[in-house]
């Protein structure tokens, strides 16, 4: 049984190479809105079943598909830092339909922490 208060996330974004934050959150947390998701309700557990920032390519890893992070407290964040890598992969069997496929590679720092209920963050 799934839980309805979960929410799924899943589609593409074609953006420039220009550096941005994308930020997910609760209801009322982190902008300003009449609806507000309570306190105790809070829970930030997630799984990444993919993520690329373009066409894959055989042996390609992309470190944050198939992870999972449980939160443990009502307030705990997740934050990824992301560097994202122009690469090209040589396709020499012209499986993809060209010698040459132009991709990106990323890696990734990832930290966790609880706010307390006095400091400013987003959780």
């Amino acid at each position: 049984m799934l839980c309805q208060d979960a929410c799924r996330i899943r589609g593409d974004v074609v953006v420039n190479k220009v550096s941005g934050m994308l930020h997910f959150t609760a209801l009322g947390h982190g902008h300003m809105d009449a609806h507000h998701v309570a306190h105790d309700a809070l829970n930030f557990t997630h799984r990444v079943d993919r993520l690329s920032f373009g066409k894959f390519y055989p042996g390609l890893v992309n470190p944050l598909d198939h992870s999972l992070e449980i939160a443990n407290e009502h307030f705990e964040m997740f934050q990824y830092f992301v560097s994202v890598v122009p690469t090209i992969y040589v396709d020499r069997n012209r499986a993809f339909g060209s010698k040459y496929v132009l991709t990106n590679q990323y890696a990734v720092t990832d930290y966790t922490r609880v706010l307390g209920s006095e400091q400013n963050g987003i959780p």
